[in-house]
């Protein structure tokens, strides 16, 4: 009765079994399938993601030839541009020479004018002191045959006394006509008087206008030694201004060298933390908005390639700019790209980082956080550099103001001193007059007084004819001596007229050769502008060529970011499965777990059975009852017990090295769910496990173990 009831209850535990596992088989075989399904449909995903992030690889690499096409014209622009403004600064130069050669020539030219009008001046001073000599020759000519008659007459009278009256008489008429000669000498003295005193109102005018023109240079001249000091001053503070600003440029330098290095650091490391899909969308966002900026650069470029060139310093600042914000793009693409193709590998290899990672997080923040004052101190050094630059463009503005000043003033200051000279000329010219006009009244006076004596000696006495003929005799040296003193003079004119004939021929010969030079100057500047124009020309084709590249890296890149999106989207359907295969991976551990706790009540019943307690004749068992699988963690690890089978979810506790752990649940991704000795329960990765598998069947009632 006993052993009938025993195999009653035994059959009854075996129909439930297997009624149990029946159960158990059919829904896990169908979450089984589910789970296939699932993880057919993220394969599918994974290769759809593979195959857009190699096409965005793709598109990356053809943004990068065209920013690097972009580079090398933008180098050829800025190439050209220097030449153009060494072109420009040659003609600059040259236009300068020939202003200066013109205003040699005008200076010449006023020189030649002057020696032609002195030349007149000093030829007709000379024909008026041939004309004296001559009039001189011929009143000694008179003054010698009046001698001869004197004598002559002399002679007579002491022959013939009686002939005196008829000779008083003759001798009266040429007292009437000496008479007549005084008078005429004297109205000249009047006119050589008025003469004089206008001459000497002259002078006083041209004095009084020397001493305005001198008091005018030195007015001139402080002011331009003051404006001089005004722009030794400028000059020194712009070059203090562009020694700082080129020592804040090489700090900026500096800086912005380590942010890229310190930024390549933080990328490579952040290459291993759980945000590198987030983080390629993040580059993908800096791209857009750097490719914007250097749009807005590029534009700003061409506007301002359309001012002076004193803009050029601002162009190189604008392009260097595109060019660094270019450089960055090109490394973030490449970060992008490079990103792009780990995200599988990583996913699949990033176990036993998690130290690694807590260590190169808390440097990437320390770098981030140097970066970001970098970046701060970068800014305020360009902010510091933008206004220096503006306050040396203002010195520099000012500076050639001045200088233009000074220049017209030290032109001012020449033309008056010109003039100056030129007036002194004209006084000395005129004192000179003044002082020959004075000797010639002086001598006429004498003259005058002479004939008034030889008049009265005349009318005194026949006596006196003597003492006369002596006196003519002395007044005839007298005369002599003045015509050679004259042909003398009118010698030395002859000779500054000559010299000055030859300076005159010099200045024309030197005009000349100025001009030739000017008109040498005058075709090398057309032909530096013709060159100007021309690379002028290749910029705006290569300016018009880089647009169009920045058009296709626009297009290509609104591609990439479709892509990018499209990644997104599958990204977030995988999650989704994923998130599937878990909930129906724990309705399967569920599940597990109660048909191993329906086998170990079974086992504990049929241990408490006796052996005889089996008739296999009179019933037929299941083949097996179920699966018990453990891991053993591997040696020399302690790997992370995680919150969810992911590389990125919190970490809970640690698995100790050597020891196993009964198998709650297994993820798609080899990840298995363990409890451990406190009661925590979580995912280990099972890189760092070995499994193990416990099948039992009803043979001797005793378990077979197989391993994995």
């Amino acid at each position: 009765m006993k052993k009938s009831t025993a195999i009653t209850l035994i059959s009854l535990l075996a129909v439930a079994a297997i009624a149990f596992a029946i159960l158990y088989i059919t829904s896990n075989n169908s979450k089984n399938k589910q789970i296939d399904t699932l993880t057919a449909e993220a394969a599918g995903n994974m290769a759809t993601i593979r195959s857009l992030t190699k096409d965005v690889a793709d598109r990356d690499a053809v943004i990068e030839t065209l920013n690097a096409d972009t580079a090398d014209k933008a180098a050829k622009i800025e190439t050209l541009e220097k030449d153009t403004a060494g072109k420009a600064a040659t003609i600059k130069t040259l236009e300068a020479d020939t202003a200066d050669k013109a205003a040699k020539i005008e200076t010449l030219e006023k020189d030649t004018t002057d020696k032609a009008a002195t030349i007149k001046t000093l030829e007709a001073d000379a024909a008026d002191k041939a004309a004296k000599i001559e009039t001189l020759e011929k009143d000694a000519a008179d003054k010698a045959a009046a001698i001869k008659t004197l004598e002559a007459d002399t002679a007579d009278k002491a022959a013939k006394i009686e002939t005196l009256e008829a000779d008083a008489a003759d001798k009266a008429a040429k007292i009437e006509t000496l008479e007549a000669d005084a008078a005429d000498k004297a109205a000249k003295i009047e006119t050589l008087e008025a003469d004089a005193a206008d001459k000497a109102a002259k002078i006083e005018t041209l004095e009084a206008d020397t001493a305005d023109k001198a008091a005018k240079i030195e007015t001139l001249e402080a002011d331009t030694a003051d404006k001089a000091a005004k722009i030794e001053t400028l000059e020194a503070d712009a070059a203090d201004k562009a020694a700082k600003i080129e020592s804040l440029e090489k700090d900026t330098t500096d800086k912005a060298a380590k942010i890229e290095t310190l930024e390549a650091d933080a990328a490579g490391k952040a290459a291993t933390i759980k945000t590198l899909e987030k983080d390629t969308t993040d580059k993908a966002a800096k791209i857009e908005t750097l490719e914007a900026d250097a749009a807005d650069k590029a534009a700003k470029i061409e506007t301002l390639e359309k001012d002076t060139t004193d803009k050029a310093a601002k162009i190189e600042t604008l392009e260097a700019d595109a060019a660094d914000k270019a450089a960055k793009i090109e490394t973030l693409e490449a970060d992008t790209a490079d990103k792009a193709a780990k995200i599988e590998t990583l996913e699949a290899d990033t176990a036993g980082k998690d130290a690694a990672i807590k260590t190169l997080e808390t440097d990437a923040a320390d770098k981030a956080a140097k970066i970001e004052t970098l970046k701060a101190d970068t800014a305020a050094k360009a902010s510091r550099i933008e206004a220096l630059e503006a306050d040396a463009a203002e010195k520099a503005a000012k500076i050639e103001t001045l200088e233009a000043d000074a220049a017209e003033k030290a032109g001012k200051i020449e033309e008056l001193n010109t003039d100056a000279a030129s007036k002194a000329a004209q006084i000395e010219t005129l004192i000179a007059e003044v002082t020959e006009k004075v000797e010639q009244i002086t001598a006429l006076n004498t003259d005058v007084a002479d004939k008034a004596a030889r008049i009265d000696e005349l009318n005194a006495a026949e006596a006196d004819k003597t003492a006369q003929i002596e006196n003519l005799n002395a007044i005839v040296a007298e005369k002599t001596a003045k015509i050679e003193s004259l042909n003398a003079d009118v010698a030395e004119k002859m000779a500054q007229i000559k010299e000055l004939n030859t300076d005159k021929t010099d200045k024309a010969a030197k005009i000349e050769e100025l001009n030739a030079d000017t008109a040498d100057k005058a075709a090398t500047i057309e032909t530096l502008q013709a060159d100007v124009a021309a690379k002028a020309s290749r910029i705006e084709s290569l300016e018009a060529d880089a647009a169009e590249k920045a058009t296709k890296i626009e297009t290509l890149e609104a591609d990439v970011a479709a892509k990018a999106e499209k990644i997104d989207d599958l990204n977030n359907e995988a999650a989704k499965k994923t998130q599937e295969i878990t909930a129906l991976t724990q309705e399967k551990t569920e599940m597990n777990e109660y048909v191993t706790e329906l086998e170990n009540f079974v086992v504990e019943i049929l241990s408490a059975l006796p052996a005889n307690a089996f008739d296999t004749s009179a019933s037929a068992e299941p083949d097996g009852i179920g699966v018990v699988r453990t891991i053993t963690i591997k040696k020399g690890t302690n790997p992370n017990v995680r919150a969810r089978p992911s590389s990125r979810a919190d970490i809970l506790s640690n698995a100790k090295s050597g020891e196993e752990y009964l198998v709650l649940d297994i993820s798609a991704n080899s990840w298995y769910k363990i409890k451990l000795e406190n009661g925590v329960t979580g995912w280990v990765n099972g890189h760092y496990a070995t499994l193990s598998e416990v099948k039992f069947s009803d043979q001797e009632n005793g378990a077979e173990e197989t391993a994995e």
